[in-house]
């Protein structure tokens, strides 16, 4: 008889096991069900919310407006530009850094290093494209000789808005090269 009691006992206790295993499994299932189905329920009485009451963007400033207007005509005069080998200006790479301004609009020809990675392609302080039919360099430094249309509107940290160019418009002014030569290894004179 005592045998027979603890096989009950071995099965009473295995039985409780499992069953203590169930009750936070089953709590756990019903708190994740729960939380679904209130995000859910949240997030459709937000979306409802913001279409019932629109928020205007805020005016912007007389200098944000003005500089908003000048990234405008600068993509203008982008898109309507025609390159041609006449109107070429030989530009230093020194003078090109020190005053990136004079030289927006124009076509321009400089020899200088060209700095190639993954969105962040620059040559000196604007963003590089490429529009060129030669393939495309692997990321690093090259010595270069470019031509093309630098557009540089206003000088770096004029203003409190993003930049307006490259990647995410993180960069200041933007070089759009036409012809494009490779002469030596980046960085020359450092």
């Amino acid at each position: 008889m005592q045998g027979q009691g603890r096989l009950r006992d071995g099965l009473l206790a295995d039985t409780n096991w499992k069953a203590l295993t169930l009750i936070p499994l089953l709590i756990i299932g019903t708190v994740v069900l729960v939380f679904t189905l209130g995000l859910t329920a949240a997030l459709r009485h937000q979306r409802r919310w913001n279409l019932e009451h629109p928020q205007a963007p805020e005016p912007l400033s007389p200098e944000q407006a003005a500089d908003n207007a000048l990234l405008e005509a600068t993509s203008q005069l982008a898109a309507g530009y025609v390159f041609q080998q006449a109107q070429v200006t030989e530009v230093s790479e020194k003078d090109l850094l020190a005053y990136p301004t004079r030289w927006h609009g124009m076509t321009v020809r400089v020899r200088g290093n060209l700095h190639i990675e993954f969105e962040g392609s620059a040559m000196g302080l604007a963003w590089f494209t490429d529009l060129t039919d030669s393939a495309r360099l692997p990321d690093g430094d090259y010595a270069v000789v470019a031509t093309g249309l630098w557009l540089f509107p206003r000088l770096a940290y004029s203003v409190g808005n993003t930049p307006g160019f490259g990647h995410l418009g993180q960069s200041w002014g933007e070089f759009m090269v036409y012809e494009l030569e490779h002469v030596g290894a980046g960085l020359e004179g450092q």
